[in-house]
């Protein structure tokens, strides 16, 4: 799977976000997202909203590599 992070990035190219994003894809796509979920649960938990808001961020960009992943190999 060969697909630029910055594909997906905001302006001004790559970002904390994509650079996560990247980072979490070479991981199996389940395990990935349950990583991504944990991180989650945990800024829920301990109520760090703008981690909260920056791992929600980071999972659906995933999702869309992934998509992205699955559309460039048909």
């Amino acid at each position: 799977m060969n697909i630029p992070v910055q594909s997906v990035a905001g302006p001004g190219g790559g970002d904390e976000i994509a650079d996560l994003a990247g980072h979490y894809l070479l991981l199996p796509e389940a395990e990935g997202l349950a990583r991504i979920d944990t991180e989650i649960a945990a800024a829920t938990d301990e109520s760090r909203w703008d981690d909260l808001s920056k791992w929600h961020r980071v999972r659906f960009r995933l999702i869309r590599l992934h998509q992205l992943a699955v559309r460039d190999s048909r």
